[in-house]
């Protein structure tokens, strides 16, 4: 789910996660947290007159990270650490369990379970939004709300030759300001202790997200709890081997 749907989608997050209580005895939860250390530029791929590139949010106006795009950016993040592992000689996973945990082309009775990352305080911080903006919707949109989390930046491209601006070259993008946090669970049905360390090691791998990282932008840390424990494990069984 890319874009949240309010309640609709709060029941159907908790009706899901019902249906899998019974099976996450043989797997585990993380609570994972995502730090932004530079702006970030989440992009929803809408624009308009005054703005040309729009971050995602919710109906009321609060931003996100979305789960599918999460999820894409640890499987590739796993992918560069075996990589790097197998450069140096090491074998830390294989492509067949990284594809298993991610369900990439493999089906199974393992799971990777994953919702859309929320700012801490979300729930309540929405029927709050929710509740203004029906009494005053005059006052206070959407728009007004995400401006609270986010801010404009503007770049131009500069003429190599007279060393000042290039004509129409000027674009504005908006970014969630460092210091937020967004935070969520991923759950794995039927995983065990190496589909754990994959998690870790992608998770300490991952550096930067979203668009513009050549400008500085997307810089973000990831990490759940005893994180640091599990990658020692794991790269000590690799010793022993």
């Amino acid at each position: 789910m890319i874009q949240a749907g309010g309640q609709c989608e709060e029941r159907l997050v908790n009706s899901m996660a019902s249906s899998m209580t019974n099976s996450m005895d043989k797997g585990f939860v993380l609570d994972l947290t995502i730090s932004v250390v530079s702006a970030l530029h989440l992009g929803s791929g809408q624009a308009d007159v005054n703005l040309d590139a729009e971050v995602v949010h919710d109906h009321c106006g609060v931003p996100y990270f979305p789960a599918k795009r999460l999820k894409g950016l640890l499987y590739e993040s796993a992918v560069e650490v075996m990589e790097m592992a197998d450069a140096s000689g090491q074998v830390l996973f294989g492509l067949d369990e990284l594809n298993t945990l991610f369900q990439h082309g493999v089906s199974g009775e393992k799971q990777l379970i994953m919702h859309n990352f929320y700012l801490p305080g979300y729930q309540q911080d929405r029927q709050g939004w929710e509740y203004l903006q029906a009494k005053y919707p005059g006052l206070i949109n959407a728009r007004d709300v995400l401006e609270e989390y986010t801010s404009i930046r503007y770049q131009t491209s500069i003429d190599k030759a007279t060393h000042t601006a290039l004509d129409h070259s000027l674009h504005n993008i908006r970014v969630v300001e460092a210091g937020c946090c967004f935070r969520g669970s991923i759950q794995v049905v039927n995983g065990d202790e190496q589909d754990r360390a994959i998690l870790a090691l992608a998770c300490r791998n991952l550096q930067y997200a979203g668009g513009k990282r050549n400008r500085g932008l997307g810089r973000i840390e990831c990490r759940f709890d005893k994180m640091d424990e599990v990658i020692r494990c794991a790269v000590k069984q690799v010793r022993k081997a």
